[in-house]
């Protein structure tokens, strides 16, 4: 038998057996469920289908990972659970609790991490000689495209009137120059007065309209303004 004799079979089945055995009403949004998914062998057929409610189907996802021993199984069931976390016009997907998302996170999670472990496709492969020849006489003498006048329109516009710092300037030269940059290595004794309160300087702060709380731009526009709970 493709799954173990445990007791999250015993309540796959006993959810499955409930849903084949009643009539859902037309009202109430149902999705058709492979009882032995297709990955681990099932079928299209009738015996093998039931209709369950959107709950119904994440909770059956979320047992299969337990009801199945085989490594290669139970990360197909670990990816399968994965789709509950996608919604489309056609699917009202479960909506789950921050506890339920985590388990689902954690679940693929470990299902890549042991395929990205057993993964030993080009493993100790090595290109020939020729092979890299070739690669490198393709590329050998290319030079960079040159600027439009557009583009050198538009930067000049950008940049005009702005001067830089004398380590930024040196910075730029030792990049033209092909020389490292010359705040490689350099401890934090050794910039100017300048460049220390450059990097002092705090990220811009905002504040929400609607709760008055404050912080970095990025994690204010998702959490709050148009989306704060308070609006």
């Amino acid at each position: 038998m493709i799954f173990i004799d445990n007791k999250y079979t015993n309540y796959y089945y006993s959810i499955v057996d409930r849903a084949k055995a009643r009539t859902l009403s037309p009202e109430i949004y149902s999705e058709k469920h492979h009882i032995v998914p297709k990955s681990l062998g099932g079928d299209n057929s009738k015996n093998n289908l039931a209709k369950l409610t959107a709950r119904e189907h994440f909770i059956c996802h979320r047992l299969l990972i337990k009801m199945v021993e085989n490594d290669d199984h139970k990360k197909k069931m670990q990816f399968a659970l994965n789709s509950f976390r996608r919604a489309s016009n056609n699917q009202q997907r479960y909506v789950l609790s921050a506890r339920q998302y985590e388990i689902v996170r954690k679940e693929v999670s470990i299902a890549r991490s042991q395929s990205q472990m057993e993964n030993k496709f080009a493993l100790g492969f090595k290109q020939s000689a020729e092979t890299i020849a070739k690669r490198t006489a393709k590329v050998l003498g290319q030079k960079r495209k040159l600027w439009t006048d557009e583009q050198r329109l538009t930067l000049s516009v950008a940049t005009k009137g702005k001067s830089k710092s004398a380590e930024a300037a040196a910075k730029s030269a030792s990049a033209r120059k092909g020389l490292p940059s010359p705040h490689k290595g350099k401890k934090w004794g050794e910039y100017s007065e300048e460049r220390k309160q450059s990097l002092r300087k705090p990220k811009k702060i905002i504040t929400c309209p609607y709760c008055n709380l404050g912080g970095g731009s990025s994690n204010m526009k998702r959490y709050h303004f148009e989306n704060c709970k308070k609006k």
